[in-house]
């Protein structure tokens, strides 16, 4: 089988004539720094590329390193590469024999399954891809899980395996590091370890870096959209889909993007809602769509929200998860942002679909909406909200309306010279104007605008600014290698090389329970030990959320309980592991203000206090226990 027929077994499709160009730069060995391709178009499709390349022969690193800085998107990206791995393993079993020992033999392998691990997420680490180094294998990860084990730090790994992972995942490794726009500091760190110098046996680590919105280093070799590849007419189909843009002043934020939202949807339409602020707009404008739609189709499901802060379960139960096949749902999607996926059925019965999301739904998330309606935020994140309405090229224009004006976290502040520098892109008279008034916004149109004198200079202005980041230093590596040394002076933190020198807020994970084990009538911390040794926290439980955000909903709740309930919860409501599941302090109901001191660590909390929302976010006001894992 050649190698074209290869790459279209494994993407089960035709695929996009810059697939194809790309795959046989890879065939070559030439692997370029950055790819520079329109959201929408497909860019995932670089795991089925690599592994394509690699079965025809290709001289490329054994392992594929999908890295991305959304929770919600490596679920997405581990679907995708088991989707394709799914492709490999049926092409193998109709394979006459001979050939397919050969497959298994280039990649390594001693069945006809290929390795994938997703290191975050809803799924966990399977550690398939630590059992055999030969074999090729696909690891999914957020940036702070594969950078923190690139560093030999490995958040939650053993000390002593910590080298291991450092080693398979910094040589014989493509790093395919997805929206790097998002995250320059990390994509800065990749390069400087791509170029540390290796011992001649050793295979070195090579990267690539994916993004939407073209920003890219001096002396990069990029990987574009060229007009030949434009020509290609399912390409063309995406990039002329029609998209009609238009400005909104408003006094109240909040309340407008509902108004409008539920205008554009009254004829059963999809409509995305974009905001900012999670619990000041995005909250408000959930609650206020879904009174709203109840008046009119009762019980109907309508709406739908997507932001962070929540609790994985109910974050599941929104997108749903596939079997390790990746063919058939164990739980299927929400109905309401089912209706939003690419895959779906737009059709529907004149009951409108609202989804409300934050920044969590803006990057890699395969939405295809209607309409849209959103705040005003950076240049780039523009580009990827564009992105996720009228993704398929339907005829009928989508229309985006953005509201400008100062939401409840700014609304005494003075922000019109920033508004200013956020719209000039939009506002600048290149842009074509349809008979309606509103400025033409789709792919194709935003890819012509990029080659336009001063154009790129308006965007880059009113694009978020990169945090700046340290050197990477032999000093450092050697510093950090030390694994069998617990305290080390010159062994620094490696979260500024991974996010660059930032002010994050401090973060702390939640999980409720029902049954805390106690002893006689103080906490004992044996037993407690002994409990969460034999019933640790899952992930499927856990909130991740700011540890003053956390605190606050803690307080809320306590003062709102029953005289009796704060008695029976006096000597424990909470209990606080470290990073090793440990037990590190159990606080009755008066000691909450330490928790200000315990971020970082497992907050356990007696479900009794509640303060989660049936949409599993943290909510002062429910009273209710939430549904447990025990």
């Amino acid at each position: 089988m050649d190698s074209a027929n290869i790459l279209h077994k494994l993407l089960g499709r035709e695929p996009y004539r810059w697939q194809s160009d790309l795959h046989r730069s890879l065939l070559s060995g030439d692997i370029p720094d950055a790819l520079d391709i329109p959201t929408g178009l497909g860019k995932t499709a670089v795991i089925a590329i690599w592994l394509a390349a690699r079965l025809a022969g290709a001289s490329l690193p054994r392992r594929l390193v999908y890295v991305v800085d959304r929770r919600a998107v490596v679920d997405q990206a581990t679907t995708e590469a088991i989707t394709v791995a799914a492709n490999l393993e049926n092409a193998l079993a109709v394979l006459p024999s001979d050939e397919a020992e050969l497959w298994r033999r280039t990649l390594g392998l001693d069945s006809n399954r290929l390795p994938i691990s997703t290191l975050r997420g809803q799924f966990t680490d399977n550690r398939l891809w630590l059992q055999n180094p030969v074999q090729s294998s696909i690891i999914v990860g957020t940036i702070d899980m594969i950078g923190s084990r690139l560093l030999f730090e490995g958040y939650g790994v053993n000390p002593r395996m910590r080298p291991v992972h450092a080693a398979l995942l910094g040589t014989d490794a493509l790093i395919v590091i997805d929206e790097a726009h998002l995250i320059p500091p990390f994509k800065s760190l990749i390069r400087q370890v791509a170029c540390f110098d290796r011992p001649a046996p050793v295979p070195a680590m090579r990267f690539m870096a994916l993004s939407a919105t073209g920003r890219s280093a001096p002396g990069e070799t990029i990987f574009s959209l060229t007009p030949d590849r434009r020509q290609d007419p399912a390409v063309r189909h995406r990039l002329d889909s029609p998209k009609q843009i238009m400005f909104r002043n408003t006094d109240g934020l909040a309340k407008s993007l509902a108004e409008r939202a539920f205008e554009l949807g009254q004829n059963g339409a999809r409509v995305l809602v974009f905001c900012n602020s999670r619990d000041k707009v995005a909250r408000v404008v959930a609650d206020d769509l879904r009174k709203r739609a109840a008046k009119i189709w009762k019980d109907q499901p309508s709406t739908a929200l997507l932001v962070g802060a929540r609790r994985v379960a109910e974050r599941e139960g929104l997108t749903g998860r596939r079997d390790p096949g990746g063919h058939e749902w164990i739980i299927r999607p929400d109905p309401v942002f089912e209706r939003f996926l690419s895959s779906a059925d737009p059709c529907s019965s004149g009951v409108p679909a609202f989804l409300i999301a934050t920044s969590a739904g803006e990057v890699g998330v395969d939405l295809d909406a209607d309409h849209m309606v959103c705040d005003l935020v950076p240049w780039e994140r523009m580009v990827q909200r564009l992105g996720r309405v009228n993704r398929s090229g339907r005829e009928t224009p989508a229309l985006v309306d953005v509201f400008v004006g100062p939401s409840a976290d700014d609304a005494e502040t003075d922000i019109s010279d920033q508004i200013a520098v956020l719209r000039a892109p939009f506002e600048a008279a290149l842009w074509p104007t349809e008979s309606n008034g509103r400025r033409a916004a789709g792919p194709g149109i935003l890819l012509d605008l990029k080659s336009q004198e001063g154009f790129e200079q308006l965007c880059r202005q009113a694009t978020t600014p990169e945090p700046l980041c340290p050197e990477l230093r032999r000093v450092y590596v050697d510093a950090w290698c030390m694994t069998s040394l617990e305290e080390h002076p010159g062994r620094p933190k490696v979260e500024p090389w991974i996010r660059g020198w930032i002010d994050p807020q401090p973060q702390c994970r939640m999980v409720w329970r029902r049954v805390l084990p106690m002893c006689g009538e103080s906490p004992d911390k044996s037993l407690l030990n002994e409990f969460f040794e034999a019933l640790p926290p899952h992930l499927v439980e856990t909130l991740e959320t700011e540890t003053y955000r956390a605190l606050e909903v803690l307080k809320a709740r306590a003062k709102a309980l029953p005289a009796e309930l704060r008695k029976d919860l006096g000597s424990l409501a909470v209990v606080v592991l470290d990073n090793d599941g440990e037990v590190e302090d159990a606080l009755g109901l008066n000691s909450l203000e330490e928790l200000d001191n315990r971020s970082g660590r497992t907050w356990v909390i007696d479900a009794r206090i509640g303060g989660l929302s049936g949409d599993g976010l943290l909510d002062p006001a429910s009273s209710e226990p939430p549904v447990t894992l025990d």
